[in-house]
């Protein structure tokens, strides 16, 4: 993502996460949020909500302040898709964290 090639980061991340290691739910939020990212940015508005609401509820157990950043970023880069239910319904998740 910080070299402007979000669908790279997609590639990378989703091959990381396939093998990610299931006592490390903390991290994993931070990476799926990540994720939803980067398919916001590749223009990939329903991947990013759906990747989003699952690291939002990783999120609400664990507690990341790394990942709920990542997540706050999602409603700008969502808004030209204003009138999909899953980026309302997202925005309200991504309000109700902590």
């Amino acid at each position: 993502m910080l070299l402007g090639q979000p669908r790279k980061a997609v590639t990378i991340l989703e091959h990381g996460l396939a093998a990610w290691p299931a006592p490390y739910q903390r991290d994993l939020g931070l990476n799926l949020a990540r994720l939803a990212v980067a398919h916001a940015a590749d223009r990939e508005p329903e991947q990013a909500c759906a990747v989003g609401q699952e690291a939002a509820g990783i999120v609400s157990n664990t507690w990341s302040a790394r990942a709920t950043t990542e997540l706050r970023r999602l409603p700008a880069l969502l808004a030209a898709w204003p009138d999909l239910a899953p980026v309302a319904e997202l925005r309200e998740t991504i309000a109700a964290l902590p």
